[in-house]
């Protein structure tokens, strides 16, 4: 694959690619994912370039692992946390000695992992100072593959399984678009951010956003003030309750348990009629708020049609001159 890559950089340029460490200048640090095949048949095709090092001392000079995935894996084996604060200072050590203590750490725990990453070439790739990388290019240079990772995002813009030609018509499609927003964006800087940002959209999309947080905050405030209400009521309803009642037989018992039987009605009619007060208050306010909605939309509306006749005048210009 790495021999492939080489072939094709010198029929594209017309020279062939020269790292740093076997001859004196180009490229001097390669990013990659820590896969054990790849980074070895990378040392390999560096081997036959260079003889006089083999596979791994070619990866100490050129080969920078990406932190990301393995800071990643750390998170996903669960680890304890003693255990994982060690594996990930490996990556910050600032001495072989250092390094070498935090290995004993791990490899009471975790021998197999200590035995994988004490490789030479391995280490060398995590941390700056096991690798012959010169401090300049490490710290210039990214610790993550991020760059290459993104590449992927579009890979299914325009679907999956699809037959090869419709896939190499619809890549071919998506390209031009691309080529075409960069274009645009370096003549007019102008940047392609997938949807219209102009000075009536954002207005639009202002009153929106201001009527939802007005509805958020009534719907809110109703809900308070009706939960208020409810939690008083039933603190008087349980004081009634919780209060002890002596009753003294007499001649005019009868007329005392009337007076407190139309006292307890009136205040149950009270309660009620503030209930149906709060509830027609909360309609009315709702009917208000969908009226404005229906303002905005036709509003809106109005803008839209607007847009619609400047375009089509653009049009009639464009097609006159």
């Amino acid at each position: 694959m790495f021999q492939v890559l080489f072939d094709l950089a010198l029929q594209l340029t017309g020279s062939p690619v020269q790292f740093k460490h076997i001859h004196g200048t180009g490229w001097s640090c390669i990013i990659g994912d820590l896969d054990y095949a790849q980074a070895k048949a990378l040392g390999l095709v560096l081997n036959e370039i260079d003889v006089t090092k083999n596979w791994e001392e070619h990866l100490i000079n050129v080969f920078k692992s990406c932190h990301v995935h393995y800071k990643r894996k750390i998170r996903e084996k669960r680890y304890d946390d003693i255990i994982a604060n060690d594996m990930l200072a490996l990556l910050t050590a600032s001495s072989e000695v250092e390094i070498n203590q935090l290995f004993d750490n791990i490899e009471k725990a975790e021998a197999e992992w200590a035995a994988f990453y004490r490789q030479k070439w391995i280490i060398a790739s995590l941390n700056k100072h096991m690798s012959k990388i010169d401090n300049e290019t490490w710290v210039a240079s990214p610790n993550n593959t991020n760059t290459a990772e993104a590449a992927h995002a579009l890979s299914n813009r325009r679907g999956k399984n699809l037959k090869i030609v419709t896939a190499i018509l619809q890549g071919r499609k998506l390209d031009k678009e691309r080529f075409t927003s960069i274009h645009v964006h370096q003549k007019y800087n102008v940047p392609n951010r997938g949807r219209d940002r102009r000075l009536i959209t954002r207005n639009v999309l202002s009153n929106k956003r201001q009527a939802n947080a007005r509805v958020k905050k009534l719907n809110n405030t109703n809900k308070t003030v009706l939960t208020k209400r409810k939690q008083n009521a039933r603190a008087s309803s349980s004081k009634k309750k919780a209060k002890k009642t002596i009753t003294i037989i007499s001649d005019d018992s009868d007329e005392e348990d009337k007076c407190n039987n139309n006292g307890n009605d009136k205040e149950n009619n009270v309660t009620k009629s503030l209930s149906k007060s709060d509830e027609l208050e909360y309609q009315e306010r709702a009917l208000a708020l969908k009226e404005r909605e229906l303002d905005l939309r036709e509003r809106e509306a109005k803008v839209r049609i607007m847009e619609l006749t400047n375009i089509e005048k653009e049009r009639e210009l464009n097609l006159n001159s």
